[in-house]
C-alpha cells in the first residue's frame, strides 16, 4: 500500500508538471481503465532514468491523447489504445540490451522525437529498415550511428531508389542539417 500510494503521489506531482498531464491522465484511466496509463509510464520511466514527466508526454504525444483532451475531448476523433505494460516494457528491454544498445539519453531522445517505431515491436522495425537501407548503412555499427543522429530512420522501411528524384524530399523529409534523406 505504501508502495502504490508513493507511486500515485510521484505520477501526479509528474501530472501536475503541465497542466495537460492530470486531464490527459484522468481520461486514459476513464476510457482504459485505473491503472494502464500509470503502469505504461513506470515503464517507460523505468527505461529512461526515473523521469515520469518525460514519460507521461512520450505517451500523451504517441498515442494521440494529448491532442484529444487538448480539443476537449471530440467523440469523431478517439486516440490510439496504449500497449500492454509487458510489451512495452519488452520492446525496451530489447532498445536497451539489443543490438543497438541505446542510452537513457539516446532513448529518451528517440522517444521524443519518434515515440511510436520505438514502443512497438522495435526489432521487426529495425530488421525491416536495415534490409531495405542503403549498402553504406546496412551494417549494425554504421546503422546505430544513423539512428542516433536521426531517430526516424527506424520507421523507414521500404526503399524510394525508383521514387521521383523531385518529390524524395517531400516523402521522405530532410535531415537536421538541411541535407536531403537519401533513399
Amino acid at each position: 500500500l505504501a508502495v502504490r500510494k508513493r507511486k500515485e503521489r510521484k505520477a501526479e506531482a509528474a501530472a501536475r508538471a503541465l497542466p495537460t498531464f492530470h486531464k490527459t491522465r484522468q481520461a486514459a484511466n476513464d476510457m482504459l481503465g485505473d491503472g494502464v496509463w500509470d503502469a505504461c509510464v513506470d515503464v517507460i520511466a523505468s527505461y529512461c532514468g526515473g523521469d515520469h514527466t518525460h514519460a507521461h508526454f512520450v505517451l500523451a504525444k504517441a498515442y494521440g491523447w494529448q491532442a484529444w483532451v487538448e480539443m476537449n475531448q471530440p467523440v469523431y476523433l478517439k486516440p490510439r489504445l496504449l500497449p500492454p505494460p509487458g510489451q512495452l516494457r519488452n520492446s525496451l528491454r530489447w532498445l536497451r540490451e539489443g543490438p543497438l544498445a541505446m542510452t537513457e539519453e539516446e532513448l529518451k531522445s528517440a522517444l521524443l522525437t519518434q515515440p511510436v517505431p520505438y514502443m512497438t515491436n522495435p526489432a521487426k522495425k529495425y530488421k525491416a529498415a536495415r534490409s531495405c537501407a542503403p549498402e553504406q548503412w546496412r551494417d549494425a555499427k554504421v546503422f546505430r550511428e544513423l539512428l542516433r543522429r536521426e531517430p526516424k530512420v527506424l520507421k523507414l522501411t521500404w526503399n524510394c531508389c525508383y521514387t521521383d528524384p523531385l518529390e524524395r524530399d517531400r516523402v521522405m523529409g530532410v535531415l537536421s542539417s538541411g541535407e536531403s534523406l537519401h533513399c
